[in-house]
């Protein structure tokens, strides 16, 4: 709304806030906006968003500081599920952002192999995060028809080796778990 360009989470929401230290579950979709239509149709806002959050590092698109706020929501026990383009979960500016939430992810619906909106144009991905730390996140890999194409659970371990959170998204996961797993264990290849 013109009138109210913001919300005042803790007055829009005061019984939430009092009672139960903030929402259960925070459900988005954020504005898809990148980083150079910012600096040229919102520059103050952009700016304001670099001050505030500090995930907004390098050259962010609109969705990252929404992951910032989504999670502050939250009460203890709260779970967050944001439908985002998947850049972030592996290229620079997404690196603070990685950093901060990583430990909390417990899911990842991957859309990316086929466009979820026609009018966006971006390759998407459904991320779930909640308030208590979890060692392994579900990644469910999804076809032009939605339909689960593979599920498998990936150890935290060696996204945080390669700061890489994209690495979920690749279609031959299994191998590249097996490939981190035998590195791990120290088995090596002498060519």
């Amino acid at each position: 709304q013109s009138s109210k360009p913001f919300i005042l989470w803790q007055l829009s929401f005061p019984k939430v806030f009092m009672e139960k230290r903030g929402f259960d579950i925070v459900v988005g979709n954020p504005p898809y906006i990148d980083s150079e239509t910012m600096s040229r149709i919102m520059p103050k806002e952009r700016e304001c968003y670099a001050k505030k959050y500090k995930v907004c590092k390098g050259n962010w698109d609109l969705y990252i500081p929404f992951w910032e706020k989504s999670f502050k929501l939250l009460n203890q026990y709260g779970n967050v599920a944001l439908i985002t383009p998947d850049k972030w979960l592996s290229i620079k500016y997404g690196k603070a952002l990685r950093s901060c939430i990583l430990p909390y992810i417990y899911n990842i619906s991957n859309y990316s192999t086929f466009y979820a909106f026609e009018s966006a144009g971006v390759s998407t991905v459904v991320v779930m995060a909640q308030r208590k730390e979890i060692n392994k996140i579900r990644v469910v890999h999804f076809d032009e028809l939605f339909d689960v194409v593979d599920e498998v659970k990936v150890d935290k371990f060696y996204l945080n080796k390669y700061d890489n959170i994209g690495l979920c998204l690749s279609k031959n996961l299994k191998t590249l778990i097996n490939l981190m797993t035998n590195e791990q264990l120290g088995d090596s290849f002498n060519i």
